[in-house]
């Protein structure tokens, strides 16, 4: 069954052996760096897309260490592998984030950014928190809309009221 399900990603990603293994890569990295939450898509698809794509990079490129970012952190020197790991978990929650509707999650991408230059870091540790920060704040934001919803619904028969007129 594994190797079924990757013979349809190598089909579905257009890789196979017969193919420029650096341009394979390339179109690889690229197509997760770019990718982006499509309209009307579900944001679970969307990271499950997201994750396949992280899967073809990590086949035709390898895995994607950061190591320039993680030395900058003080504890590099005694976990150099933990602190790459961690650090790759972040920009990859990171680029999960900029993939994400902006007319949705613009406004959550703004205040965390005003948050870590305050000295506030509220970004994920990883892609699977980010996606369940994205769920949470889609969640107060349906509320939000179906309440502003509901009001303006309100306001609109009020204002157009037989009596009223």
């Amino acid at each position: 069954m594994a190797g079924l399900l990757r013979l349809i990603k190598d089909v579905a990603f257009d890789s196979n052996d017969k193919k420029y293994p650096p341009m394979q890569a390339a179109w690889a990295l690229k197509r997760l760096v770019t990718a982006r939450q499509h309209e009307k898509e579900d944001l679970v698809d969307h990271y499950k897309r997201f994750q396949s794509l992280m899967e073809m990079v990590e086949r035709a490129y390898g895995e994607l260490a950061p190591a320039v970012l993680a030395e900058k952190d003080q504890a590099y020197k005694r976990d150099a592998e933990g602190m790459t790991t961690a650090e790759q978990n972040k920009m990859l929650a990171c680029m999960f984030l900029d993939g994400a509707d902006k007319t949705m999650f613009g406004y959550l991408m703004k205040n965390m950014g005003n948050d870590y230059a305050l000295g506030n870091d509220t970004y994920p540790e990883d892609v699977e928190s980010a996606l369940q920060v994205l769920l949470l704040y889609q969640e107060g934001c349906t509320a939000s809309q179906r309440r502003r919803r509901i009001f303006n619904e309100t306001m609109t028969k009020w204002w157009n009221c037989p009596l009223r007129n």
